[in-house]
């Protein structure tokens, strides 16, 4: 009953042990490092974490977890539960984030992890998510904007119990600086803060923000893009991934303004 309530949860516990070893590695761990640990099920990571560091706060949703947990937080003085989904709360100021990530929440996850600023990530994701990373999707255009992206190794499905119906990946990210001169990383950055406004209007802005336009300049610039009328007209929140692919491409042939 516990197992099928689990799987319910989209919780699979990480149990090979050189998996969890890579994990540790790549994470080079510094006794100054504050860090967050999202979804430390029975807390096999979370034991080798708790001696490398300054201090961990940990995020977990799944209570039923909190007796085993609770072992943790008498023997360490440098750790913090926090019981709840990690999409709902708030992650606590660190310099690295430690995850192997519920597979149903990625993009809501790539979203939080960018709105808060975190430097770099460690994590264990689909490998479906961590190969897609190099086309021309939503998700995969945000992490990309946002990040230097780096795959270790590819994780089988027997390093989990119960075994995930697809395979993972061991992905490390790190967090662009936001004053780069990459002009389409700066642009895809401002379409998804500008989220809500028309793309058109946001490119205006991000044109004259930019390269100090005039907002006469910015709309000339614009036409002389030659974006179609209907992904000028949608939102970057709203757009599919066709519009969003060919937008993609042409922002991707500016050198300069």
């Amino acid at each position: 009953m516990f197992n099928n309530d689990i799987d319910k949860l989209d919780q699979h516990f990480l149990i090979d042990k050189k998996i969890i070893s890579k994990v540790i590695e790549v994470s080079n761990l510094k006794y100054d490092d504050v860090v967050v640990e999202v979804g430390s099920g029975n807390g096999v990571l979370t034991k080798e974490i708790l001696p490398k560091v300054k201090y961990l706060y940990v995020i977990e949703k799944d209570k039923r977890l909190k007796n085993e947990l609770d072992k943790l937080v008498n023997k360490y003085n440098n750790l913090n539960i926090i019981y709840d989904n990690v999409l709902d709360t708030y992650i606590p100021n660190c310099n690295k984030l430690i995850t192997s990530l519920p597979y149903s929440i990625i993009e809501p996850f790539i979203k939080k992890i960018i709105n808060a600023n975190i430097k770099m990530v460690i994590m264990i994701v689909g490998k479906k998510y961590a190969d897609g990373l190099a086309n021309n999707n939503k998700i995969s255009i945000l992490t990309r904007s946002f990040y230097n992206y780096k795959k270790v190794i590819d994780i089988n499905k027997e390093a989990f119990k119960p075994s995930p119906r697809v395979y993972s990946s061991l992905l490390i990210l790190e967090r662009k600086e936001d004053n780069d001169n990459n002009i389409k990383d700066y642009i895809f950055r401002y379409l998804y803060y500008y989220k809500d406004m028309k793309i058109k209007n946001a490119l205006i802005k991000i044109f004259i923000e930019y390269n100090k336009m005039t907002q006469k300049e910015s709309k000339e610039y614009i036409k002389l893009l030659n974006i179609d009328e209907d992904i000028l007209e949608d939102k970057y929140e709203t757009i599919d991934n066709n519009k969003l692919e060919k937008l993609y491409m042409i922002i991707d042939n500016i050198k300069y303004f």
